[in-house]
């Protein structure tokens, strides 16, 4: 069996517990030991908390930290589960009792009146302390040993003093002894007669005197504060309350001479913090930059509380610009300037663009007479040219008469009077505007005439619906508002008295091979109806160009205006039909068809 272990052994049964040792001991230094467990579930819990147990699967370990006092200590540790309990019993011895001998040596000092340093041996098992008994002397400790160090005395007197020793158990007196001086130079030396401080300066500053007799420095300032040591002194000062500077002396002296020393403090820093500018503007492009002064004794700086301020420090000044505003809203930030005491704002105004609103609009066109299905393209010229916003908004008076695209394409409606308005529509309100007249629709009414829209190739057809005869003695052609397409634009056709006319009404297209038409019969008599008739072309002037003649021709024919007109910008085709022989019997008809396709 091992030291320190006892051995338990015990047949376990279903939810008994064995431990294996049931008792540890240890020595006073401590240590750790495993205990071997049986059991189903187990805890182990100890009794006090210098025993540390560490569970596993089927052990647990026991930890015992050094006892450090002589008498020897017990405990346990409780092993359980819910049907079984055992107990491992824990001692520990306690620690053997210190050596408390102490032994110093030499344990008397004689020292000269020039003074000395010497050595003291120290014999102790525990650590221990040397104190000297007065101030003349100084006691340096090192392993095993320390040295005494004695000044100059320089009274006529022999003085006498003592080091204690203590290891906590014993206590050893070393006695120190100095003898007197004869008779001491009297001199008294400062190696400095001015010291000078700043207002928040805590270092301290060292003055060196120079005297074989005993000497002091003081002083009657309180702000003054002096450390005495082995010839020197050390001043430091309390830091400044006031603006202004301050001085004070220092004494320095033995028993026959003395010495001033001079001690000035600088006052506090002013506080003061000052811009020579609280508030500017500058433009909305970010090209300009401004310099704010700053007037401050302390350090200071300067940050902006916006993202597009930006600042840049100098000597006693700061630059600021800005960023470029792209938006037509003036901006405001500010800037902080500030010393650990006072601080300033400055604020900053930035333009937004600059909004050009429209401020005078100018129309091509302000009174215009159209026949109805006529158009009319107005052009707006808005003054400035750079103004911001272009966009204009088109209205009519009287949508029954004209109407209006938002590019200012009037189309002529019904008969009457409307006025064409045109408006900026950047906020300015201002307007031109077009009176427009529609002059009254000279087209026959039904149920003998119609009036039909077509583009390109179109066929119009005539009839009689009531039966009876109708005789037609006259055809115009006039052109239908829309997109010009170029060349035969989009036409409509209607009936008047007298002449017939084709007329390219505003959109000054070229006709070339405009037209062709088919000869008709009269169904109902078979008579051709185009006998006697002709085209006359007039040009762009109204003048007359040329006739094509329409001779009689079976149903088919055709007869062109052109080629010979390519080129000519024609105004006008009148028609003319011999009246003798066009004939509209019951159920007949006739039929023009135009195309720009030949």
């Amino acid at each position: 069996m091992a030291a320190g272990f006892t051995t338990c052994t015990e047949n376990p049964k279903d939810g008994n517990i064995t431990v294996n040792p049931s008792k540890l001991e240890f020595t006073a230094e401590g240590d750790t030991k495993t205990v071997n467990v049986t059991g189903n579930n187990w805890q182990a819990v100890p009794s006090a908390d210098w025993i540390t147990v560490v569970k596993s699967a089927d052990s647990f370990t026991v930890a015992v930290g050094a006892n450090d006092t002589e008498e020897p200590r017990s405990g346990s540790v409780t092993v359980s589960n819910a049907d079984d309990s055992k107990t491992v019993t824990v001692t520990q011895a306690g620690a053997e009792a210190a050596d408390t001998s102490l032994n110093v040596t030499p344990d008397k000092l004689n020292i000269s009146a020039e003074g000395d340093t010497k050595t003291v041996t120290v014999t102790s098992e525990l650590p221990w302390e040397a104190t000297p008994s007065d101030e003349w002397i100084t006691v340096v400790k090192s392993e095993g040993s320390f040295t005494v160090t004695v000044g100059v005395n320089v009274t006529t007197e022999e003085r006498s003093g003592s080091v204690t020793v203590d290891n906590g158990g014993n206590s050893k007196t070393v006695t120190v002894k100095q003898a007197a001086a004869g008779v001491i130079d009297p001199s008294l030396d400062v190696d400095t007669e001015v010291l000078t401080f700043g207002a928040e300066d805590a270092s301290a500053q060292t003055v060196t005197v120079t005297s074989l007799r005993e000497w002091n420095a003081i002083t009657e300032d309180a702000w003054i504060n002096i450390v005495k040591g082995d010839g020197t002194f050390a001043v430091t000062v309390n830091a400044a309350d006031l603006y202004e500077p301050r001085t004070g002396t220092i004494t320095v002296a033995n028993d026959t001479n003395s010495a001033t020393i001079t001690v000035t403090q600088a006052g506090l820093i002013d506080p003061i913090l000052e811009v020579d500018v609280e508030e500017l503007a500058l433009g909305a492009s970010g090209e300009e930059s401004y310099i704010v002064n700053v007037t401050s004794l302390r350090e200071w700086n300067a940050v902006p509380n916006d993202a597009w301020i930006n600042v840049e420090k100098g000597n006693g000044k700061f630059t600021i610009t800005v960023a470029p505003n792209t938006t037509y809203d003036s901006r405001r930030g500010t800037i902080t300037v500030s010393n650990d005491t006072n601080s300033a704002t400055v604020t900053v105004n930035q333009e937004g663009l600059t909004f050009w609103y429209v401020e005078e609009i100018e129309l091509d066109v302000t009174t215009a007479t159209l026949d109805i299905n006529d158009t009319l393209q107005l052009t707006a010229t808005i003054y400035p040219d750079n103004a911001t916003n272009p966009v204009l908004d088109w209205k009519s008076t009287d949508n029954a008469v004209a109407t209006v695209s938002n590019t200012g394409f009037v189309t002529a409606v019904g008969a009457g009077n409307a006025t064409i308005t045109v408006t900026a529509a950047d906020g300015s309100n201002v307007s031109a505007s077009c009176a427009v007249t529609v002059n009254e629709d000279e087209t026959e009414t039904p149920p003998y005439t119609r009036n039909v829209k077509f583009k390109h190739i179109s066929s119009i057809r005539v009839t009689n619906p009531a039966g009876g005869s109708y005789y037609v003695q006259q055809t115009r052609f006039t052109p239908y508002d829309g997109e010009p397409d170029g060349p035969g634009a989009i036409l409509y056709i209607e009936y008047t008295t007298n002449a017939s006319v084709l007329t390219n009404r505003g959109f000054n297209a070229t006709i070339t091979n405009i037209a062709r038409f088919i000869s008709g019969t009269d169904t109902a008599v078979g008579r051709v109806f185009c006998d006697n008739s002709y085209v006359d072309i007039y040009g762009a002037g109204g003048e007359f160009l040329r006739r094509e003649n329409i001779a009689a021709g079976a149903e088919g024919n055709v007869y062109k205006i052109g080629p010979g007109n390519v080129g000519v910008n024609v105004t006008e085709l009148k028609l003319t039909l011999d009246q003798g022989s066009v004939l509209i019997g019951t159920g007949s008809e006739m039929t023009f068809d135009i195309s720009n396709n030949y």
